[in-house]
């Protein structure tokens, strides 16, 4: 026998034998593998925010339309009173002296501007003393009255007729109730104005339910 012949002979005695379960288990891993990456694209895809549906975005696609004027931006808020052209609100309020000691207290309303500075039409008004003396442990309770879009007496009828029946897109009014003698800063008001055509009551006329 040669030397090269023994050589290989030597070799392919001494190579390890591959084991018959490594390829299941590489297969395994790889399948392992692409199952994870499918689970974090599904992941980040929840992540992306997807086009916002049309109010109406059912079996009737031609029956869509964009509410993007029902949105409203309302930030650095206390209260927020959702309102519609000359309608009216009332909002309870309760101040509480947390002290045995009594307070004078002094409520003082700001004119409702938008966030621009300027003016916007919401009235408000505090029913009851603006001036009144808070015992210890004492609470008051308190009315504030808005009115959106109200008119005024001292306004003549062309006036009136030139007045917008309706606000095109939301329109948001704030005020600050500051409330001396509480040690409290003042409470912002927000009240977004809503288009009569927002989270309106809808009636289907379809025959899907018939049958």
């Amino acid at each position: 026998m040669t030397r090269a012949k023994a050589h290989t002979m030597q070799r392919a005695t001494t190579q390890r034998p591959t084991s018959p379960g490594l390829g299941e288990m590489a297969c395994a891993v790889g399948q392992l593998a692409t199952s994870v990456s499918d689970a974090v694209e599904d992941f980040l895809r929840t992540l992306t925010p997807a086009a916002r549906p049309s109010k109406h975005d059912d079996h009737c696609q031609g029956c869509g339309r964009d509410d993007c004027h029902c949105t409203c931006c309302v930030t650095d808020a206390d209260i927020v009173v959702y309102t519609r052209l000359f309608e009216r609100r009332v909002v309870p309020i309760r101040i509480e002296n947390t002290r045995r000691r009594e307070r004078q207290i002094t409520l003082e309303l700001s004119r409702f501007t938008t966030r621009g500075g300027k003016r916007a039409p919401v009235e408000g008004r505090i029913e009851g003393p603006t001036s009144f003396t808070l015992g210890g442990c004492e609470e008051r309770d308190l009315t504030l009255v808005i009115d959106v879009g109200k008119k005024d007496d001292d306004v003549n009828h062309d006036e009136e007729r030139e007045r917008p029946s309706d606000v095109e897109d939301c329109v948001v009014a704030v005020a600050d109730l500051r409330i001396e003698g509480c040690d409290h800063r003042p409470v912002r008001i927000a009240v977004p104005i809503l288009p009569r055509d927002c989270a309106s009551y809808e009636i289907a006329c379809e025959c899907a339910c018939c049958g």
